[in-house]
């Protein structure tokens, strides 16, 4: 008998909690809130960060982000929302929530086809055309030669162009022998190519230049290329 009061008392004991529906609906009609004015509140803030950036000042528009995280609790409480309540995992994810909604749409629109900050990309730099050796990989430090038994011969300077939106011009720049500038012709998908006459003695000095469709240039370093009779 004994035993078996004590099991009685025991589930007397045990009152399961009361479900307050209410207080549920507050609680998750608050937090959905403070997730939609978080995310709010990050796109214009993405937007005067990318002003702020194309203006040249690339670190002032990440320190507007990070510190806009600050500004938050004001944002809450201009719209009445409660955030009394709040410990320290519901401030970090808002914050997080905030972080990463702003970064992405930061990143978004710096990039095609929302914006375009970056120069195009001159890179594979060959001459072509000389007889033992018909593909020379051009290096800006390097003085690179080519021997032939005429009294001259046809070399094309071929290049690879790349840029994230449209190249609009490709240009070379020959500062010996002479001072010229010449278009290069796009030959395949992103190389473009120039053919001059050179005789032996001839050193060549040029750079390449390009642009793209939004005003963005990139200019390569200076190379060198001899001629020598055999």
């Amino acid at each position: 008998m004994a035993k078996k009061r004590k099991k009685e008392e025991k589930k007397e004991a045990f009152k399961k909690p009361e479900f307050d529906e209410i207080e549920f609906m507050q609680k998750e009609i608050s937090n959905t809130k403070v997730a939609m004015l978080t995310i709010m509140f990050a796109l214009p803030i993405a937007v005067v960060s990318y002003f702020v950036t194309i203006g040249g000042l690339p670190a002032a528009g990440f320190l507007i982000g990070v510190g806009s995280i600050f500004l938050l609790k004001y944002v809450y409480e201009f719209f009445n929302v409660e955030t009394e309540n709040f410990g320290m995992k519901e401030k970090l994810g808002n914050g997080a929530m905030f972080f990463f909604t702003w970064l992405a749409v930061w990143v978004l629109i710096l990039n095609m086809p929302f914006g375009d900050l970056t120069n195009p990309t001159i890179s594979d730099v060959k001459m072509l055309g000389c007889p033992d050796d018909p593909i020379i990989e051009m290096k800006g430090d390097t003085q690179h030669t080519c021997t032939i038994d005429a009294s001259s011969n046809d070399f094309t300077i071929e290049a690879r162009v790349t840029d994230n939106s449209d190249v609009k011009s490709v240009t070379i720049h020959i500062t010996s022998p002479g001072d010229e500038t010449q278009s290069m012709t796009e030959s395949s998908d992103h190389e473009y190519r120039y053919t001059k006459m050179l005789s032996p003695n001839d050193n060549l000095v040029f750079y390449i230049v390009a642009e793209d469709i939004n005003g963005h240039k990139e200019t390569s370093e200076d190379y060198t290329f001899s001629v020598l009779l055999a």
